[in-house]
């Protein structure tokens, strides 16, 4: 079983995964051969504009690498509230009787 010093740690790493995938979806968004022409692209489209050949094909490419980025940042997400909520259990569970609140109150109280 895992202690809750190695939970802190994979916490700290799942936290830097996060980070990272999240500034790499803000540089794809900020890029202007990325993010800010897939966002041209796309209003071409809404406009009902014509787009070329290689126009289509740079749009499929970039919103599959979009998605693939907010995916990736989604899946960090869930690693660190995994994480997190198992250093809350392991934490809680080290500390008896924390969870039972009306034990401990009357406990103080009697």
């Amino acid at each position: 079983m895992a202690s809750v010093e190695d939970i802190k740690q994979e916490l700290a790493k799942a936290e830097d995964k996060e980070q990272k995938a999240e500034t790499a979806l803000e540089t794809f968004k900020e890029d202007d051969n990325r993010g800010k022409w897939l966002d041209e692209l796309n209003g071409k489209q809404r406009r009902r504009e014509r787009l070329d050949e290689d126009e289509r094909e740079k749009l499929k490419e970039l919103a599959a690498e979009k998605k693939q980025l907010e995916a990736d940042k989604r899946e960090r997400l869930k690693q660190v509230e995994e994480w997190g909520a198992k250093l809350r259990e392991m934490t809680s569970a080290s500390q008896p009787g924390n969870d039972d609140f009306v034990t401990r109150r009357w406990d103080i109280l009697g």
